[in-house]
């Protein structure tokens, strides 16, 4: 049996030479029957949107090609300025760290030019120093003379407990002044008295260290407690510096835990 179409619902049967039919109570739609101009019009939408479809897919495909072109081309750009950046870091470097090291060469050699005439100052003023005091050979000659060494009283001060510290009170201590004997020695230096006197106590220090202090029987430096009083080597633990403006020099005061030496560059020369 042949329908036209719009859109029948008919269910399928058993009929003779087969075929469709109207749905009905007792026999539910199998297929929608539909005429071919309704078909045809389907198919024209259907593929209308397949179109639709397409083009919003290429679409897409499009937009995403030009977003990863986009980002690749920012990419490139953040790189190229990155690495032009870093160039020119570097070159601000290695120009600022030449014209560092050009002024430490300059600085090193005005510092070495200035030791050495400070060197030859000093060395000057030691030898018109030692021809002043009639010291020979000038050049020779430390400089420095030993005007007197003598027996000392050091007093400090120090603390002693008085009671014992227990579980719920501190420590008592009491503070009490102590005498040290000791040595006290007073030698001039070949310094002039107008210079100032933290610039002679180091300088003074620097002689020691050129001459050694076995050159004064003193084992090494130390700073002043019991201990050093006690043993049997010999410490210098005191330094004072002082311009004698009637002699013309700098006087340097020790205090040693015995007495020094006297060594033949120390005395001074008979007139």
């Amino acid at each position: 049996m042949i329908f036209e179409g719009d859109g029948k619902r008919v269910s399928k049967r058993l009929i003779a030479f087969g075929g469709y039919l109207l749905e009905d109570e007792k026999h539910r739609a199998t297929d929608i029957m539909l005429s071919i101009a309704e078909y045809e019009r389907q198919q024209t939408e259907m593929n209308s949107l397949k179109a639709q479809v397409d083009y919003k897919e290429n679409q897409i495909r499009e937009l995403k090609a030009s977003q990863k072109r986009e980002i690749e081309r920012l990419r490139r750009e953040y790189e190229q300025e990155l690495e032009d950046e870093q160039v020119n870091i570097c070159q601000e470097y290695e120009l600022k760290q030449k014209k560092l090291n050009n002024s430490l060469k300059n600085a090193r050699f005005l510092a070495k030019k200035w030791e050495d005439l400070n060197k030859n100052l000093l060395r000057i003023m030691k030898e018109r120093a030692n021809s002043k005091r009639g010291l020979q050979p000038k050049k020779e000659r430390s400089g420095y003379q030993l005007l007197s060494s003598q027996e000392y009283q050091y007093i400090y001060k120090r603390d002693i407990v008085v009671k014992e510290a227990t579980f719920n009170r501190p420590e008592i201590t009491r503070t009490v002044t102590n005498k040290a004997f000791c040595f006290k020695t007073i030698i001039q230096s070949p310094y002039d008295a107008k210079l100032p006197i933290l610039d002679v106590k180091l300088l003074f220090y620097k002689d020691l260290l050129k001459a050694p202090l076995k050159y004064l029987g003193v084992k090494d430096t130390h700073e002043f407690d019991e201990s050093i009083l006690n043993s049997n080597e010999n410490y210098l633990f005191k330094v004072d510096v002082r311009a004698n403006f009637r002699s013309g020099f700098m006087e340097i005061e020790i205090l040693t835990t015995k007495q020094i030496n006297i060594p033949e560059d120390l005395i001074i020369p008979e007139k």
